[in-house]
């Protein structure tokens, strides 16, 4: 049987993809969160929503300008989990675009 999803529906899978994905790398970099009590945890979502609004307004401009949308809308505006994992793994805003932009129908699909 096959499960048809609303656009909406497959940026929230996504969404939830993403968090598990994070969670995963966090926890084999080695990185902490800022509590150790379950009830004093956070889940931040935010920066799925910029990421999204990012990456849809970097196809509006060109190729050369994605890099200063990812790092103004996205990069920017992260979370302190988003801040932590850039330094680490994702480095350079121009770094960054060009995975993005080198997978973009892959994202397209999300």
């Amino acid at each position: 049987m096959e499960i048809s999803m609303t656009w909406t529906e497959k940026r929230w899978a996504a969404l939830l993809k993403g968090c598990v994905f994070l969670g995963m790398v966090a926890l084999l970099c080695g990185f902490t969160s800022t509590t150790l009590i379950p009830e004093q945890a956070e889940l931040v979502t935010s920066d799925v929503e910029h990421f999204w609004q990012a990456f849809d307004d970097a196809a509006k401009v060109a190729l050369a300008e994605r890099a200063g949308v990812y790092a103004k809308e996205y990069l920017d505006l992260g979370s302190e989990g988003l801040r932590e994992f850039s330094k680490r793994r994702i480095g350079s805003p121009e770094v960054f675009t060009q995975h993005i932009e080198e997978n973009r129908a892959y994202y397209g699909r999300a």
